[in-house]
């Protein structure tokens, strides 16, 4: 595009100017409308086989080319229908858009750099919902476990209780049976004179 050649060359715009203008007249590269603002192409395969440092630029920059295309046209759309939150991007799209603006922020139009600040934001803003609703669960979830505990720690306790009772009357019936019986076996031998 001519805006990336403008902003690469922003101290020298009438180099960049006379340079497309001789490929242009050889046929080497075309504009696709007016020559100060539309986009430039490569028209003869012949500037990128003698041109080894072009032909490096133009097999790394596809992918870059064809995100920042993607987003030329998502910011547009963003743009034309009121900047609708649902429309701006995230996960990994969002992430291969932080990355590319790592390398080429400075060709960005004002709208696509709203448009990727704005995803950015709404990025972050989801997380930290996010961050807020697992937190909430997770205090949820431990005081469930630790209602849980204590309900369980108070069975035992009445459980334990119960069968501390039941020992003691249990002893105490022996205890009981056994009196008696000492006293029935003492009263028979009183009574038999044998």
């Amino acid at each position: 595009r001519r805006a990336e050649l403008d902003a690469r060359a922003a101290d020298r715009p009438e180099t960049v100017a006379r340079a497309l203008e001789v490929y242009a007249q050889a046929r080497l590269v075309q504009c696709e409308g007016d020559p100060s603002t539309g986009t430039w192409t490569v028209s003869h395969e012949a500037l990128a086989r003698a041109w080894e440092r072009l032909r490096k630029w133009l097999d790394a920059g596809r992918e870059d080319r064809a995100l920042h295309e993607q987003l030329a046209a998502a910011a547009k759309q963003w743009e034309a229908v009121g900047r609708r939150a649902e429309l701006l991007w995230r996960g990994t799209l969002l992430r291969e858009l932080v990355r590319w603006r790592e390398l080429y922020d400075d060709v960005l139009t004002p709208t696509e750099r709203s448009f990727a600040d704005a995803s950015s934001v709404s990025e972050r803003r989801r997380r930290r919902g996010n961050a807020l609703v697992f937190s909430v669960l997770a205090l949820a979830l431990g005081g469930l476990a630790a209602r849980s505990m204590v309900r369980e720690r108070r069975a035992t306790e009445r459980a334990q209780s119960a069968y501390d009772r039941l020992a003691t009357l249990t002893e105490a019936a022996r205890g009981d049976a056994v009196e008696r019986a000492f006293a029935a076996a003492h009263a028979l031998r009183r009574d038999d004179p044998s």
